[in-house]
């Protein structure tokens, strides 16, 4: 096939195994070079200054910026979605860009290359579209590229997190990769492969991959190997590889660089299709734990001594040491779903399959049309699974799993975790803004709440003794200035900057805006007015219908402009 040379882009390291038949078989998957499967996470160079230290203690808290681009275009006499690109960027708080500066500068600048390769995708796009009108081909389904960003460990030493795309480039069938990047979170480098794994260890982390790709994969029932050649593909995978430099694949020694990602108790490698299997197999992933193979650890990382949580996906192997004992379990979630559920594109339960041994739950009573899971190890060693779903209206409600027995059991359920709770952050981004949970000890629970208006609140939470999240506040947070209009001059009681009562009534005057900023969830508001007091409106309801709500003997609409409830 002559000479075959791979440039990494911009953003991260070659994943893809590219030889002879299987360099076709990626081919068919698409040609546009934003979805080549060369595509992996930012590779920040390290820089020479010294490490920050953190300006204050705790972890930094990071959130999600997911983008969307999307446009639609005359084919063939329709107007067709011709592409549909998402991508997510990462942002910090103000607290924690103040304390994790060099964190702040190293995210904006994987975020400037994510943006660019976005850019570039979308002109590929643009460009092998105007090709294929031009040559007469038809257009069959909109060209994508889309990821999701789970978190897998945030503390005061580590960030890291792992990109999962998915993405169709007009061929046979798409393509998933997963894609990992860590980042010291005091100095803002990126961690390298041989900050952890000294290259003197080489060989041995090699024979440590392939002991466990074996255990983890190897069917003794089937009648041959998934692998195309797993210890000859292997040793072209080297720790000290550059994942900027090219691979020629016609040199005899050429070398790639590993895909993988530091976790709370490890490191875990991915393997995406193509690169030791065929794409029917699909990626590989095994977890090499700091415990299990010491020797190959160097000491500048080890595993957290604190309570961890690991964001993963539906269908992922997540591999992880539920005892601490220092062996490997496995955890797979799953839906189920019936043949009506199929059709209208929802799910009537859960699979878990903790090391083989399956839980089945049935108990939803509605329909499920998104699930998030994730794992969650409290400071005492309780392992429990969280999974966020999305019902029926966009409802977002918690199923929360006991780990700690021989079969996974139903806990109960809770108020939405914070993994997808949308949360208006500036008006300079579009899309979404979200966080993960990402500390057992300190994290968001998010509902709706029906006070003077359908309000977006959150509370801090923690993991409670029996896994159900136990509030920290005792108030909800709104999660936006929603403000209201007074109609009528009125007075309200005073509260002070802890939401107590001081005793006193304050008088508003008609016109007067009102921003909502607090909630019991039920019965008031704490609201700040255009002088900056704080002061509580109490909503009452009729006794035997539960409606109209009122506030001083007046219904809302009576009393306040820009009241809305959602249905």
């Amino acid at each position: 096939m002559g000479e075959k040379t791979l440039k990494k882009t911009k953003l991260g390291k070659i994943s893809a195994r590219i030889s002879g038949i299987c360099l076709a078989a990626v081919l068919l998957t698409g040609t546009f070079v934003g979805a080549m499967p060369v595509l992996a996470a930012t590779s920040v160079k390290k820089e020479t200054s010294a490490k920050t230290a953190a300006a204050a203690s705790g972890s930094p808290e990071v959130w999600i910026h997911q983008q969307y681009e999307y446009k639609y275009d005359e084919i063939d006499g329709e107007s067709k979605m011709v592409y549909d690109v998402n991508y997510a960027q990462l942002k910090l708080t103000d607290a924690s860009a103040e304390a994790y500066p060099e964190l702040k500068h190293a995210l904006d600048r994987y975020n400037q290359a994510r943006v660019r390769l976005a850019d570039h995708t979308i002109e590929d796009i643009l460009s092998q579209i105007d090709e294929m009108k031009k040559e007469g081909y038809p257009f069959y389904e909109a060209f994508a590229d889309k990821e999701k960003i789970c978190l897998r460990r945030v503390d005061e030493d580590v960030v890291s997190f792992v990109r999962v795309t998915d993405w169709y480039g007009g061929g046979a069938h798409g393509y998933s990769g997963w894609y990992g990047t860590s980042f010291d979170a005091k100095a803002g480098t990126e961690i390298m492969l041989s900050d952890l794994i000294p290259a003197k260890n080489n060989r041995k982390l090699k024979q440590a991959l392939i002991k466990e790709l074996r255990k983890a994969y190897d069917d003794p029932d089937r009648e041959y190997e998934i692998w195309f050649d797993l210890e000859g593909t292997m040793d072209h995978y080297s720790v000290e590889a550059d994942p900027d430099a090219e691979v020629n694949l016609d040199e005899e020694n050429y070398q790639y660089a590993y895909n993988w990602v530091l976790d709370p108790q490890g490191v875990t490698f991915f393997f995406n299709p193509y690169e030791l299997a065929a794409y029917a197999y699909g990626g590989q992933q095994v977890t090499i734990l700091f415990d299990e193979y010491p020797e190959l650890f160097s000491d500048s990382f080890s595993a957290t001594e604190k309570g961890f949580v690991l964001n993963f996906r539906p269908y992922e192997d997540l591999r992880f040491d539920l005892d601490g004992l220092g062996d490997i379990d496995t955890l797979r979630v799953t839906e189920i779903q019936d043949e009506e559920s199929y059709q209208s594109g929802s799910y009537d339960g859960l699979q878990i399959e903790l090391n083989g041994k399956i839980f089945e739950d049935r108990s939803w009573e509605t329909y499920i049309y998104d699930f998030d899971p994730m794992l969650v190890r409290t400071m005492d060693g309780s392992c429990w699974l969280y999974v966020l779903c999305q019902e029926e209206n966009d409802w977002e409600v918690t199923y929360i799993y006991d780990l700690n027995g021989r079969t996974p059991r139903l806990v109960g359920t809770a108020d939405a975790v914070e993994q997808s709770f949308d949360i208006p952050y500036s008006e300079e981004y579009s899309g979404s803004l979200f966080s993960q949970v990402t500390d057992p000890a300190s994290f968001r629970i998010g509902t709706r709440a029906q006070v003077l208006s359908t309000l977006f609140v959150t509370k801090r939470a923690h993991t409670g003794m029996d896994g159900m999240p136990v509030p920290d506040d005792k108030r909800w947070k709104t999660t936006s200035d929603f403000t209201l209009t007074l109609k009528k001059a009125t007075s309200f009681d005073c509260v002070d900057d802890k939401g107590r009562l001081t005793g006193k009534t304050c008088g508003v005057s008609k016109g007067e805006k009102l921003i909502l900023r607090y909630t019991d969830g039920e019965t008031y508001c704490d609201a700040e007015t255009e002088d900056g007091t704080m002061v509580r409106i109490f909503q009452d309801k009729d006794a035997e219908n539960g409606w109209p709500y009122t506030v001083n003997g007046f219904e809302l609409n009576e009393l306040f402009e820009h009241v809305v409830f959602a249905g």
